[in-house]
């Protein structure tokens, strides 16, 4: 009997411990998270926005969804991802809808790709005022995507965006001008948009006046500003402006010229899977000017 009350007091006390335990880690959790994130120590932010979510924290439930779906302190699941941030999305988070727009139009890691699912999930969040959803459902009337295509619509979702500040909704609605997709051809529109989501940063803008000076569209030929928006557009990660570059210093375009950068910015190029820049080396390699070491 003795030792029978002794292991019921011990159970009681461990059981109390460990419920200490676990109040001091579901205590402001998600904030834990957060800070643990924003150290990059994931597999800890991991388990702290599990507990939260699990705890029926919104926030934590898109955070955790957000980890699932990056492979941040957890294999990438885009099923799990799925999962938690619908139970963010039931709450209206409307980013939770965007992200979730984003795994049915990419498909993969454990979820079937489905174009029609990703529209119906853009379109939510679109209305609930997420530009970035706004631009992608843009995307998607224009190129026929999960629905009918629709130009007039795509353009017109595109200016919305872009007067509401996206940069990508501006550079968009630039191509759109420029190529008369959904409206009228309008370079000096489309230079405007460019220059205006361009001189923000935006790299994809960047290239395009690059491109514009290089070709003489709308704008005087000009191969120095063509270099310099090129420069500033492959420097943030543009693979075509990576490309673009490579050619300028190959010639002579615009800057002195120079082979070995020329070979620099066409790897970076093809390191992102720029088809051209591999063709590009190719021939250069045939001409004895890359090694093979």
């Amino acid at each position: 009997m003795k030792s029978t009350y002794s292991f019921l007091v011990f159970l009681l006390i461990s059981i109390q411990l460990s419920a200490q335990v676990s109040e001091d880690d579901h205590y402001n959790a998600n904030d834990k998270g957060v800070a643990e994130y924003e150290r990059k120590n994931y597999q800890v932010a991991f388990k702290y926005f599990s507990i939260a979510a699990r705890d029926g924290i919104s926030s934590a439930a898109y955070n955790l969804g957000l980890m699932y779906y990056n492979g941040f302190g957890i294999q990438k699941n885009y099923g799990e991802a799925s999962k938690w941030l619908k139970v963010s999305a039931q709450k209206s988070d409307v980013d939770a809808l965007a992200k979730l727009g984003d795994i049915y139009y990419e498909g993969g890691f454990g979820v079937l790709k489905d174009l029609q699912r990703a529209f119906a999930y853009y379109e939510s969040a679109a209305g609930g005022k997420n530009l970035r959803a706004l631009t992608n459902l843009a995307a998607m009337y224009s190129l026929g995507e999960g629905v009918k295509q629709n130009l007039h619509k795509g353009f017109k979702l595109y200016k919305k965006g872009a007067e509401l500040g996206n940069l990508k909704s501006q550079h968009n609605l630039g191509l759109c001008y420029e190529q008369g997709l959904g409206t009228k051809a309008n370079i000096s529109e489309a230079l405007r948009l460019y220059r205006k989501s361009a001189l923000q940063g935006h790299a994809a803008s960047q290239y395009e006046i690059g491109r514009c000076y290089y070709f003489g569209i709308g704008l005087d030929k000009n191969l120095v500003e063509a270099f310099n928006w090129y420069k500033k557009a492959a420097e943030k990660g543009s693979s075509a402006a990576q490309y673009s570059l490579g050619i300028l210093y190959e010639r002579g375009d615009g800057v002195e010229e120079d082979i070995q950068e020329a070979i620099r910015w066409y790897i970076k190029a093809l390191d992102q899977g720029h088809e051209k820049a591999k063709k590009k080396l190719d021939e250069l390699k045939e001409k004895g000017l890359i090694s093979d070491s």
